[in-house]
């Protein structure tokens, strides 16, 4: 997803598209990448 930014992911590399989610700070990035958010699926489907 993040590498054709499907669904409005951020695109890998790109920090434009980054920027808002770094300003909401390091405690609600890591909280959404491991319980989901939006369209984006708990630890990206990725249980390991």
């Amino acid at each position: 997803c993040h590498a054709s930014g499907v669904n409005g992911a951020p695109k890998s590399g790109n920090a434009d598209d980054w920027a808002p989610r770094i300003a909401q700070g390091k405690d609600v990035l890591v909280k959404h990448a491991l319980e989901g958010f939006n369209a984006m699926p708990a630890k990206g489907t990725c249980m390991d």
